[in-house]
């Protein structure tokens, strides 16, 4: 008997201790692309069939800024200062279209976006463009 009370209260004591964890709600991506982001550096690689003949990494010169508002509405900021206003939205969160364009997200988190897009070059080149934003 004294036995099986030692074992009752082995198991009663494990049970308490038994670490509870909670799952924080993940941030729908509509709300972590708003706000302000810099772009950081960009890579552009460039394919002659599924050979890769250039692949680049590049600084970008001065300051350029998205700044995605909650009104559907990005400002584009390039180097030289000049600002733009464009339409976005996201599809099914993995495609941001600015205006008529669109990038294929590859992150998007609440600190850091790099979006990638391609172009066609001719019958058998494609360059593929990878930018790299962090959150101002």
């Amino acid at each position: 008997m004294k036995k099986i009370t030692i074992f009752s209260l082995l198991v009663l004591a494990v049970m308490g201790c038994r670490k509870t964890t909670s799952v924080l709600p993940s941030i729908p991506p509509q709300q972590l692309i708003l706000g302000n982001w810099a772009l950081k550096k960009f890579e552009i690689k460039q394919f002659k069939g599924a050979t890769l003949i250039k692949d680049s990494l590049i600084n970008p010169v001065g300051n350029i800024l998205l700044n995605f508002m909650n009104n559907d509405s990005v400002t584009i900021t390039n180097n030289l200062g000049t600002s733009t206003i464009s339409s976005y939205g996201l599809i099914d969160n993995q495609v941001l279209l600015i205006g008529n364009a669109q990038f294929h997200i590859n992150t998007l988190n609440t600190n850091q976006l790099s979006y990638l897009f391609s172009t066609t070059l001719s019958h058998d080149t494609i360059t593929e463009n990878i930018h790299f934003y962090a959150k101002n």
